[in-house]
């Protein structure tokens, strides 16, 4: 027999924050999302409160890699580890597809969107450099 019980969050969860129900050992708990989670949190049975996370919609680019094939590059998305104490989430960017993110602060994932972009403009200039088959 399993029971629900409502797990609130932290202040900071976000401006229009929505329930969801997460797995903890085999009980449900309704926990509060910020509203930019779209974690399936029900999909997981976590060992405890602290591993539910909260993740939003990953964003990633997918880039040549040989002849045939592609990967996911530049890839990122919202977290926020909310009941291990972190009042305010973070982007996870994964610059080479390699699966390790970094965690940054808006201010650093923008000042490194930034420099991204103005590496793509030094490239267009490469490419319009370049004869024209």
């Amino acid at each position: 027999m399993s029971s629900s019980v409502a797990i609130p969050a932290p202040a900071s969860s976000g401006d229009h924050p929505h329930q969801s129900v997460a797995v903890v050992r085999g009980q449900r708990v309704i926990v509060e999302c910020p509203a930019w989670c779209t974690e399936r949190h029900a999909e997981h049975d976590e060992l405890c409160l602290e591993d539910v996370a909260h993740v939003g919609d990953q964003a990633a680019v997918s880039a040549p890699v040989g002849v045939t094939s592609r990967e996911d590059i530049l890839a990122g998305h919202i977290s926020q580890w909310t009941y291990t104490g972190e009042t305010r989430p973070v982007f996870a960017f994964d610059a080479t597809g390699s699966g390790e993110f970094s965690e940054l602060s808006k201010v650093q994932a923008r000042a490194e969107l930034d420099r991204i972009a103005a590496h793509v403009e030094r490239l267009r200039r490469v490419v319009d450099a370049m004869p024209d088959a």
